[in-house]
């Protein structure tokens, strides 16, 4: 006989025993409710209780107000790129959009030094002097590969664990303009995703390869053809949705050259 079966009779049996010991013409009182958890369950539900009045208290955010919040934080943060290393950023960028998932061993160190490379340039820009943002750029990009290529799991992990955060702050600010809950949702996606990229590498890196190709050809265009307004770039409603577009197009476009599998070895 199975346990299932078993833990079925002994339910029954103790139905019988518990109605058997009742006063005549008089069912048993039905068992007392459980005591309200404590501990670590009751922090949880009362962190999730307030979370969820933050989100009411917060209205959610327009298609429009969420690409101006997006456009905001992109203005105060990215300084321009020089040519040399704006043409790379947007040719690697391109590349990513459209091939990044297929060409996936070169695709992920490619990523991975764009990556720390703009943003090891970025650092040299705000030093300052002429060789300084070259200089910070190829520390990035060398920091990056030493990343990429023996530890390409962890470098995977990245590129669809910031995919899944960047999708989740998307998504929340359609239900709450809060920041305290936007953040988390986005760490709460970070981790997920990363953390699902191990099983289902496939569309979460064609995402991300997509995501990071029109952001850094963004960074690269923008850097030339635009001039900077209080030292950084200025991004707005339009450059935001060209980019959120051109990744969708890098989407589809990978999905219809169909993905390349992961290698087991690279798990």
């Amino acid at each position: 006989m199975s346990p299932a079966v078993i833990a079925a009779w002994l339910a029954v049996a103790g139905g019988l025993a518990q109605d058997a010991a009742a006063p005549p013409g008089r069912e048993a009182e039905p068992p007392d409710q459980a005591a309200p958890a404590t501990g670590v369950s009751a922090k949880a539900a009362e962190e999730l209780s307030r979370l969820a009045e933050k989100m009411r208290a917060a209205p959610p955010l327009s298609s429009h107000e969420r690409l101006e919040r997006a456009a905001s934080a992109a203005s105060g943060l990215i300084r321009p790129l020089p040519t040399p290393v704006a043409v790379a950023a947007t040719v690697v960028g391109f590349a990513l959009l459209l091939f990044g998932q297929r060409l996936f061993r070169f695709g992920v160190v490619a990523y991975m030094m764009a990556l720390l490379g703009i943003a090891g340039s970025q650092v040299g820009v705000g030093a300052g002097g002429t060789w300084a943002p070259y200089v910070g750029g190829a520390i990035g990009c060398v920091i990056g590969a030493a990343i990429a290529l023996p530890l390409r799991a962890i470098a995977r992990a990245t590129i669809g664990g910031l995919a899944g955060g960047i999708l989740a702050a998307m998504i929340i600010q359609s239900f709450t303009s809060s920041w305290y809950v936007t953040i988390l949702a986005t760490v709460a996606g970070i981790v997920a995703s990363g953390t699902l990229t191990f099983y289902f590498p496939a569309p979460l890196l064609i995402v991300g390869f997509s995501i990071f190709g029109a952001a850094a050809a963004s960074v690269g265009i923008l850097s030339v053809a635009t001039e900077p307004v209080n030292g950084t770039l200025s991004y707005g409603a339009p450059q935001i949705s060209g980019m959120l577009l051109a990744a969708a197009l890098g989407v589809l476009f990978q999905s219809q050259l169909g993905a390349r599998d992961v290698p087991d070895d690279d798990s």
